[in-house]
């Protein structure tokens, strides 16, 4: 009789365990969405704000050809013509505009594009759960 008795508490205490691992198995995977959900919002402010660099780029050597151009090439246009002027003025503002796009070029390829912290953890996970069984 004894026995019986214990069998049937080892039953319930089977039955709670098996209840909680359910239960912390879709905690962890709620957990696991919520992490991936934060990386990725991370990664598109960084995307975001690369993208406004890249945009500011481009429209500021837009003002600067139509601004400094005509500026720079009157200025030097007395002193080595204005043909080789404005060759010199153009050459200078596409340097600095090619410099703003390479710059917020460079930003967008140092965004992680993984949401690395989250594959680790469920790389953790895959491998508790694997000594679980």
């Amino acid at each position: 009789m004894a026995s019986r008795g214990r069998e049937q508490k080892d039953e319930v205490g089977l039955g709670e365990l098996l209840r909680q691992l359910g239960t912390e198995t879709g905690t962890l995977i709620r957990e696991e969405v919520a992490l991936v959900r934060r990386e990725v919002k991370e990664a598109l402010a960084s995307i975001k704000l690369a993208t406004a660099l890249v945009a500011a780029g481009a429209v500021l050597s837009l003002l600067a050809l139509g601004t400094l151009t005509a500026a720079a090439v009157l200025a030097l246009g007395t002193r080595v013509g204005h043909g080789t002027a404005a060759l010199i003025v153009g050459l200078v503002l596409t340097a600095v505009a090619a410099g703003a796009v390479l710059w917020g070029m460079r930003r967008l390829r140092t965004v992680p594009v993984k949401a690395e912290k989250t594959l680790e953890s469920l790389e953790e996970t895959k491998e508790w759960m694997k000594d679980l069984t």
